[in-house]
This record gives structure tokens, sequence and C-alpha cells, in this order.
């Protein structure tokens, strides 16, 4: 599942195609329903430092919609704090004018919460984005659940990296993270298709930022030191990937000095890239075509075009997005839908405008729980 741009194509046409959620013009901006004083929808999401694409989404949203759609932010220290996200949760479902509730990243405590929300209000429509729980713990008390596609990603990130001339694979977690099943799924499917293509697959555990007594700077200072070992030990053809986001944006700027290979990362967004490069795209976040030539343009000219890749759209800001979408056809169309997987199929169709994605069930039995994929975009 993965796509390859051989043609250079200029930024300045990409520049003309706008993103799904953005391409609207002003006259269709007006005529659009805003969110009703009586029907908000509420939106939890992390903090701009830990989760940069759905705050631009979310702040994009609100600009569209106005007062009645509501952000909360959890705490960043939300994994030592367990009560943050239950708490904003609560206050929410105890504004009867809420009527939907989208946890934009479902992390820990997110089930707790959602648990919380329903026993107060069984009315409310509960959207959880990218959960790291277990989604038998989520789905009683949602209404959608929308997760990637993390086996076809692991799958489609090693044959990218093996394309790109890798001989070792590495694949950077840590035990809060490795405890995650659909991490142990990535790590299981990564080693098999190492195995199938001969590839060399290493798997390091580093450092939790958000641990106590751990920080942000000591998990870079371990990367960093860690890079010196893996050179010494599998050479320079070494493709690294890392399921936290915050550590991803060293090893992007860390492979590129050390001419390693990014075949994907945990957050699967060109705006990775853009942080980790440098590539002023202020105004244009939320356009993803706009940040895609900008990236594309800035590592044309460096040692690193064709050794890095992610997917054509930003993966939080689209499944955001999509669970917003999602609430306010809910709540706005009188649910004439009867089946979920055509509703967000079209919703995601027409937020990504075009680019290729996949959608499918997580099990056959469940018709509240969808995995989103896509192709991969190498720069």
């Amino acid at each position: 599942m993965r796509r390859r741009i051989t043609a250079i194509i200029t930024a300045a046409v990409l520049l003309l195609l706008c993103f799904g959620c953005t391409g609207k013009t002003d006259d269709e901006k007006a005529t659009e329903n805003a969110v009703a004083p009586e029907k908000k929808i509420a939106l939890i999401i992390g903090s701009e430092t830990q989760d940069g694409d759905a705050n631009a989404m979310a702040q994009a949203l609100k600009q569209q919609y106005g007062e009645n759609l509501l952000v909360r932010s959890y705490s960043e220290d939300y994994v030592n704090d367990s009560l943050s996200i239950t708490t904003i949760a609560t206050e929410l479902a105890n504004d009867e004018t809420v009527k939907a509730i989208v946890f934009g990243n479902g992390v820990e405590s997110t089930a707790h919460a959602a648990q919380r929300v329903r026993e107060l209000r069984s009315d409310m429509c509960i959207i959880v984005c990218n959960p790291v729980e277990e989604i038998n713990d989520l789905v009683q008390n949602t209404n959608l659940i929308l997760r990637l596609d993390y086996r076809s990603i692991a799958d489609s990130m090693v044959r990218n990296a093996a394309e790109m001339g890798a001989k070792t694979f590495v694949f950077y977690t840590f035990q809060r993270h490795a405890d995650y099943s659909f991490v142990k799924e990535m790590r299981k499917t990564a080693g098999e298709v190492c195995g199938e293509l001969k590839i060399e697959y290493e798997e390091t555990f580093s450092v939790d930022p958000y641990l106590k007594g751990s920080s942000g700077e000591i998990a870079k200072t371990f990367m960093s030191e860690d890079y010196y070992r893996k050179t010494k030990e599998f050479g320079d053809d070494i493709a690294v990937y890392s399921t936290d986001p915050f550590i991803e944006q060293e090893l992007i700027r860390l492979s590129a000095e050390k001419k390693y290979i990014v075949a994907g990362t945990a957050t699967l967004s060109p705006l990775s890239f853009a942080g980790a490069f440098g590539v002023d795209v202020k105004g244009h976040e939320t356009d993803g075509r706009y940040v895609l030539a900008a990236v594309t343009n800035k590592l044309s000219k460096t040692e690193s075009k064709d050794r890095m890749a992610s997917w054509g759209f930003s993966a939080p800001m689209v499944t955001l997005r999509a669970g917003f979408d999602y609430a306010y056809q809910y709540l706005y169309s009188g649910n004439q839908w009867t089946d979920n997987f055509d509703a967000l199929n079209k919703i995601i169709e027409k937020i990504v405008d075009e680019t290729p994605f996949t959608l499918k069930k997580y099990r056959q039995d469940d018709e509240k729980t969808f995995l989103l994929g896509s192709d991969f975009y190498t720069y």
C-alpha cells in the first residue's frame, strides 16, 4: 500500500489544489449551518505541544463554526493525572446544551471518561478517534470509534523502507506504548515482514518522555546516543520508526544528519517533516496539499530526498475532522443513515479530496469501529 510519486510536481501546481476540509469558497462557507447553541459539539484534544495537528484542525473548525463548537485540552501530564480527561468530559456532560463529544486523541483514561459521560447522558453522541485503549473497553459507551489500520501501516512501512534501500529496520517504543495491543500488532507485523524481505529487525526501548522523572530533553539525549550505537552496529542503511510523536521530531532531524531512512512516522503527517526541517507553513497548517508541496520542495534540495515518507495527509487532522463531521450529521440530519460505514466513508472521501485511503471494519460484527489506512508518500 505505497504510492511513489516519481515525477517532480511543482509547488505552484500543488498550491492551486485545495485540501478537502479547507477548499470551500467563501460563499459555500457562508451557506453552511452553524453549530446551534442548543446542540453544541465539544472536541477534547491534547495540548498544542503534544497534539499540534489536532490543535490546528480544531482551531480551523472553531473559526468556521463559532463559539458553540467547544475545544478543551487535557493536561500535558495526562499520563500521571488519570482524572484529567474524565474531569473535562464530566464537565461537558453536565452541560445539557452539549450533544456530542469527540475525543480527538483517545489516550489513556478515555474509556473511563466515555463511561462516565454515558452514565450521565444516555443521549450524548460520543466519538473516539485514535484510541490507545482496548476497543472492547470503549465500544459499549461510544457511537463511533475511528482508529488507524496499524497492521497495514507496519507492513507498508517496512516494504517502503526496503525499496529505499534499508538493510536494518529499527522499531523504537517504550514500555507504556509496548503494552498497547496495536503496538504489539505493529511490532509483530514489522518483524514478520523484515524476515520475509531479509532485513535485520531491531527493537529498542527508548525513554518515555511523559513519565514522572523523565522529560523530553532526556528522551532526545537517549536518541542521540542510540544513533551512535546503531550506526556502529548496523552501518548506515538503517530505517527508523518511533511510536511516539514527540520523539519522532528528533528522529527525523537525526535521520537527516545521519542519512537514515524514515519510512513512516507516528503521526503520519506531512507536518511532522515541516516541523523537523523548519518549513514555514504558518497559516496553511490544515491545507494538506500546501504542506505536502512545501515539504516536498524543501526535501528535494537535500540528501533526504527519496529517504523520508508519510501519508499524503495528516492522519490526526483527518480523523478529528471526520469525527466532527460525523457528530454534526448525527445531530443535524436526524441520523437518517443506517450504515455507519457508508456514512463515514463518504465523510472521509470528502475530507481527503481524492487522496487514496482505505476504510474497513475492525470486526465484521462491530458496526461502530473502523480502521483508516492510506498510501505512503515518499518525499
